[in-house]
């Protein structure tokens, strides 16, 4: 996988078709900002590339907004790692469940149940989850478009759904009524407390942007030449942005479908 991704990355900005082109158009971009010279016609290919990019903002609104989308999936994976190991503990596997008239309650597990669990249901998911951040930070960073950001994103998040369209469209509604009215009893301790108080929402929101952040780093070339190709677009005092249509339009939103 990661020698297809080494193969395939710089191709997908189209005209820059190994690493070491993309370092020079970064050099490029550098040194006509750093000279307040404008790019000329031999430098086509790169405003060409430059032109069409969507702006570094929006490309990191995007990806943050696609982790904070995935940390969903995966605070719902810490509910259910929590209910696993909070779960109380019993010697009978008949003391396990109780069921009620209006809903069915798992009271306790056996003292081998949590590891196998954890195995069967919380780790296959995490690393899903891991699956789909990667490969949509990976796609949102080769796109030269914001349809192609725009395409991208939504079909992660599709694909992510996946098992949630399964259940809503093949299991009955009985069953789809008797599953969700399951509760599972756990043992609340301080910890549990503070993570569901504000400092746990404090805790996510640092937690997403370090998953943001760590997106930008796995892709910092990609990233890199946005920066550079909008910080040379948007200085309208430098003769860089001459080859850019930026400057001399009325617009202040630089979006390119």
């Amino acid at each position: 996988l990661a020698e297809a991704y080494a193969n395939t990355r710089f191709s997908l900005f189209g005209r820059f078709a190994d690493k070491s082109k993309v370092y020079l158009a970064q050099n490029v971009l550098r040194d006509a900002i750093a000279t307040n010279q404008t790019l000329d016609q031999a430098h086509h290919a790169i405003v060409a590339v430059c032109d069409s990019m969507p702006s570094l903002p929006f490309f990191c609104l995007t990806e943050f907004l696609l982790c904070i989308y995935l940390y969903g999936n995966l605070a719902a994976l810490r509910h259910l790692a929590v209910q696993i190991w909070n779960c109380p503990v019993v010697k009978n596997r008949e003391e396990t469940a109780e069921e009620r008239p209006d809903k069915f309650v798992v009271t306790g597990l056996m003292p081998h149940d949590a590891p196998w669990m954890t195995a069967l249901f919380v780790v296959p998911k995490f690393l899903t989850v891991a699956f789909q951040w990667y490969v949509g930070s990976a796609f949102l960073s080769y796109s030269r478009r914001i349809s192609s950001i725009t395409i991208r994103a939504c079909m992660i998040i599709m694909i992510s759904q996946v098992d949630k369209l399964v259940f809503e469209s093949f299991i009955s509604a009985s069953k789809k009524e008797w599953v969700q009215s399951i509760e599972v009893v756990i043992g609340s301790g301080r910890m549990s407390r503070y993570a569901a108080a504000w400092p746990g929402e404090i805790a996510k929101l640092i937690s997403i942007s370090l998953i943001a952040y760590a997106s930008c780093w796995f892709f910092s070339d990609e990233v890199r030449i946005r920066g550079i190709c909008w910080e040379c677009m948007t200085t309208c005092s430098n003769h860089c942005s001459d080859a850019f249509d930026y400057c001399k339009s009325d617009s202040f939103i630089h979006m390119v479908v």
